[in-house]
């Protein structure tokens, strides 16, 4: 019937945009990552990570200097160990793939206990 077809052909259309969106991920970081964050001092390197379209290639500044690159992989994951760094504040950081960009704020490098 009509209607029948119009379901069908609108479940159809639903499920091919949701697709779409799928295959065009973008940068995407862990809620975890963000502005005001303190990450790990020498003698130990502080690792960021996040999500990204497969090939896609993400590059990292700290302080306006590039200290990372890398290279999503095929499932989309990418991850970065940062140079060491002395404890020290107020720090820039950008991590940018070419179409999107986070520009992370007032971060200090720092001992870090997890309890």
């Amino acid at each position: 019937t009509k209607r029948t077809t119009m379901f069908r052909a609108t479940g159809w259309t639903i499920g091919v945009l949701c697709c779409i969106g799928m295959v065009q991920a973008q940068l995407k970081l862990p809620n975890v990552i963000d502005s005001n964050m303190v990450l790990q001092r020498e003698p130990l390197a502080a690792r960021l990570w996040g999500w990204d379209t497969s090939g896609a290639a993400i590059r990292i500044l700290l302080d306006g200097e590039e200290v990372a690159h890398t290279t999503a992989t095929t499932n989309g994951t990418w991850a970065v160990d940062l140079p060491q760094h002395k404890a020290s504040t107020d720090h820039t950081i950008v991590i940018e793939d070419g179409a999107t960009n986070f520009t992370l704020t007032n971060i200090a490098f720092g001992d870090v206990y997890l309890c």
